[in-house]
C-alpha cells in the first residue's frame, strides 16, 4: 500500500471540511420545556428537551422542507470562554418504517415552523452547571420528499438557555 495515500485523504478531507459552510438559515428555538429522564447510571444526566423551531430563509432561493421528521444528530454546550464544546452526537437510519411528508418551500426571507422537535441532552453529572443553566445548541436534520427523491438539510439552532430540573 501506498504509505502516502493516507495522508492525501487526510488532507482531503480537512480540504473539505474547512470549505464547507453552514447554511445561511436562521433556526431559532421557542418554548422549550426540560424533562429529566430516569437512567440506569449514577454518573449520568439525561434530560428530554421539547420545543418548537422556526427557520427564516436567508438563501437566495427556495428551500424545502417539511415539519416531520426532524432527528436530533447532536448537541453542544456552550462552556465559559464561549466556545462550544460538543456533548452528544448520534446517528439513526431509517429501516423502512419512516414516513417522509411532501417537502413544502420556504420562500427566500420566509419562515418554516417546526412543532414539537424532540431532542435529548446527556451529560456527565460532574459537568453538570450548579446552577442548573445550560446553553445548547441542537443539530439537526430534516427529510422530506420531492418528485420520489429525499431532500435533507442539516440545521444548527441558535442557542437555547435551558433551566434543567433537579
Amino acid at each position: 500500500m501506498n504509505k502516502f495515500l493516507p495522508a492525501v485523504i487526510t488532507l482531503s478531507l480537512l480540504a473539505l471540511v474547512s470549505s464547507a459552510k453552514e447554511p445561511p438559515f436562521q433556526v431559532t428555538a421557542e418554548n422549550a420545556a426540560v424533562k429529566l429522564l430516569d437512567t440506569d447510571d449514577n454518573g449520568l444526566s439525561m434530560f428530554r428537551v421539547q420545543f418548537d423551531l422556526r427557520l427564516r430563509n436567508a438563501t437566495d432561493a427556495d428551500v424545502l422542507l417539511a415539519s416531520r421528521p426532524v432527528v436530533s444528530v447532536g448537541v453542544d454546550r456552550r462552556i465559559g470562554s464561549g466556545e462550544w464544546k460538543t456533548i452528544l452526537l448520534s446517528s439513526w437510519y431509517d429501516t423502512g418504517q419512516m414516513k417522509y411528508e411532501q417537502c413544502s418551500a420556504a420562500p427566500p426571507g420566509g419562515t418554516f415552523f417546526f412543532p414539537q422537535v424532540k431532542a435529548v441532552v446527556a451529560m456527565d453529572k460532574v459537568d453538570m452547571p450548579p446552577d442548573s443553566k445550560l446553553v445548547v445548541r441542537f443539530h439537526l436534520e430534516t427529510i422530506c420528499k420531492e418528485n420520489g427523491k429525499q431532500v435533507t438539510h442539516v440545521l444548527v439552532s441558535d442557542p437555547i438557555d435551558l433551566k434543567l430540573p433537579q
